[in-house]
Order: C-alpha cells, then structure tokens, then sequence
C-alpha cells in the first residue's frame, strides 16, 4: 500500500510489474496457541519479521503496496527479467530471514506457552503444527490503479488478475515453498545466476481463479532438519538446528 501521492510514476492508472507476496502460513493458528496467556507474543513475532523484510524489499528497489499482519505485496519495475530477479532474491532473504530469526523466537515463545499451560494445570501445550512457517509467490503482469482516501491520507489498492494469482498460487504452494508463474520461470531459467534453483523447480498446474495455471516452485530454504515438536511435560528450552541458506 503506497502512501507517496507526490510521485507521479505511483499515479498512473495502470503499470506492469512483478508482484512478490510473503505470506506467513497459520498466522491465525499462531495467534491463538500464544494466547491467552500473552496475546501480544504473535504481533511482536509478526513486527519483528516484517521489519527486516521490508528494507530487503526496499534495497532491491521494491514499492510495497499491502502490508498487513500476515503478508507483504512488493512491486517490481523494470525488464521482466530484471524485476523477476530482484524479486526472486527479496523472497530468498525473506524466507532466510524466517527461517534463521523467527524460528528460533516461535520456538521460544512456544516453549514459554507450554510452560505457562504445564503451570496452570488447564489446556493443551502448543504443537509443532503451530510453528512459523512462510510462503511466497511471484506474478507479473499488468494493474490497475485504484486510488482511496478518508480525508487523512491517501493510498492506492492494486486490481486485477496479476495481483489475485499472486495472492492464489501463495495460498497455493507448501510453507517454504515459492511459487512463481510460468512467464516468471521463463524469465529466470533464462539467467545464469538462478540456474541452481532452476534445477530445482517443479512445474507443474494449479486450478486457479477456475481455471488451470501453470506454475513452478521451488522450497526456498533448504531445511535440512524439522523444528522440533513441543512438549508441555518437557523443561528443555533448547533451541532448533538452524541450516544454512544458499545464496
């Protein structure tokens, strides 16, 4: 969501871009097993990864256009290849960010949750299902430009088919997978830089919006080892293994 009516390349009605949403899978789920207790716990969760993604997004030259609690909509301008990359490598980083940072923090969290539930003697201990996890998706395309004001300030919301698939194929996709539509792979089989991850996608075709889309995805980051379930009966606090992410 824009907030810079002062520039006029934000004004025009339409223009085309790569669309990149980061969604955090289960937000809700997360929220729920933090509380009662602490209902804070998820939004500082939420807060502390939002905060190092968007100067990600921004460094590689990025507009952000959503910003809600559980996903990020960054668009992209330039070459179609040129906009697919940098938008590739903000969802690389977003998800490493994730993985290296908010990991360990949920498991905490969690960990500290179970202990309250174990000392009240109430409830069930928060369960692996709950830990964080994200997804994303990348779409380019055309949009169109819808302005919005409420006397206090002025925004723009994003229509069409591009930003919908985007929005589809992240719900789409497993957590930690990224998906990305068939002209975006196109755009990154074709660079040299990319031909690691390339050698890892897997194409394949979505029902989408009621008709069959073909995607590719890829699981960005590696995992080389699950996160540990969490046990209310257990007073460990030790934290998960933590794999690197390539570059």
């Amino acid at each position: 969501m824009s907030t810079r009516p002062g520039e006029a390349d934000l004004e025009a009605p339409e223009f085309e871009a790569a669309f990149l949403l980061v969604d955090i899978r289960g937000f809700s789920r997360i929220v729920y097993e933090l509380g009662p207790h602490n209902p804070r716990r998820a939004g500082v969760l939420a807060r502390s990864f939002w905060s190092k993604v968007e100067p990600i997004a921004k460094s590689l030259g990025g507009d952000i256009y959503a910003w809600q609690g559980d996903c990020l909509l960054v668009a992209y301008r330039g070459t179609p290849r040129e906009r697919a990359l940098r938008a590739l490598k903000t969802a690389q980083e977003a998800h490493a960010v994730a993985w290296q940072d908010l990991v360990p923090q949920c498991w905490e969290l969690l960990t500290e949750a179970a202990h309250e539930v174990q000392y009240a003697g109430t409830g069930q201990p928060p369960s692996r299902a709950t830990q964080f996890a994200v997804s994303s998706a990348i779409s380019d395309g055309s949009v169109a430009v819808v302005p919005r004001s409420d006397g206090r300030r002025y925004t723009e919301e994003l229509t069409g088919d591009t930003v919908n698939l985007v929005f589809s194929i992240t719900k789409a996709v497993p957590p930690w997978h990224i998906g990305v539509t068939k002209p975006v792979y196109e755009q990154l089989k074709g660079d040299e830089s990319t031909k690691a991850l390339v050698d890892q996608w897997t194409e394949r075709s979505l029902l989408l919006c009621g008709a069959l889309r073909e995607i590719a995805s890829v699981k960005l980051p590696m995992l080389d080892s699950p996160v540990p379930d969490i046990k209310g009966s257990t007073p460990s606090t030790s934290r998960p293994n933590i794999s690197s992410v390539p570059a």
